[in-house]
């Protein structure tokens, strides 16, 4: 038969003051914790910009030409967000802005394990951190190819600090870039905006008649 006692005040404070030691430690070790993740936590720094993609809807004549129009400027407007994000020109922009290698696996799951792991390491120690970093390079597969692996890794990146979004009944493409650098953030947003223009300067020029 189960029996439930019900403890008072002053045994509920006497039970705690017993566990005094426990409690502490426990405290301890979370204040110590919470402080290694806020050191591991690095800042991020956004960098925004936009583009005008299309505007023929406001200059329609009549209603129902504003109607297709404003049609035809969302399908050009959710293609240009493709364009914006799309792996070609994205490989551009990872040419044209330097990215340090330590940024490199903030995008993959796996980078960011073994960020956390060798974090971990280094609190523990010179040996222990290098004793990760050999088992790391013992497990690890040898790359093919280095330097086709090492643009995929910044192209990664790229999709990974890069958000292109769209405002309904709006012809403007917003353009975001986050890392944990300021300069670079602003360095792909600039490049992004630099090359998408071009290209879209370069396809007026050859859909231009010639006199």
């Amino acid at each position: 038969m189960n029996a439930t006692t019900a403890l008072s005040l002053s045994e509920t404070l006497g039970l705690l003051w017993s566990r005094k030691g426990l409690i502490v430690t426990c405290a301890l070790l979370g204040a110590v914790l919470a402080f290694a993740l806020s050191l591991a936590l690095t800042p991020r720094y956004q960098a925004e910009g936009s583009l005008v993609v299309r505007s023929e809807a406001l200059t329609a004549p009549d209603n129902d030409a504003a109607f297709n129009a404003a049609a035809v400027n969302e399908a050009v407007v959710t293609t240009e967000q493709e364009v914006l994000t799309s792996r070609g020109l994205l490989a551009r922009v990872a040419q044209r802005v330097t990215i340090p290698p330590e940024m490199l696996n903030e995008w993959s799951l796996n980078g960011a394990l073994t960020s956390a792991g060798r974090f971990i390491a280094c609190l523990a120690g010179p040996a222990a951190s290098k004793w990760f970093d050999d088992e790391l390079t013992a497990i690890s597969p040898k790359r093919a190819d280095a330097a086709a692996d090492l643009a995929e890794k910044r192209l990664q990146f790229l999709m990974s600090a890069i958000k292109v979004t769209t405002t309904k009944d709006s012809s403007v493409l917003r353009l975001k870039a986050t890392t944990e650098d300021a300069q670079l953030s602003a360095d792909i947003i600039n490049q992004l905006q630099e090359l998408y223009t071009q290209d879209r300067l370069g396809d007026l020029g050859k859909h231009r008649p010639s006199s």
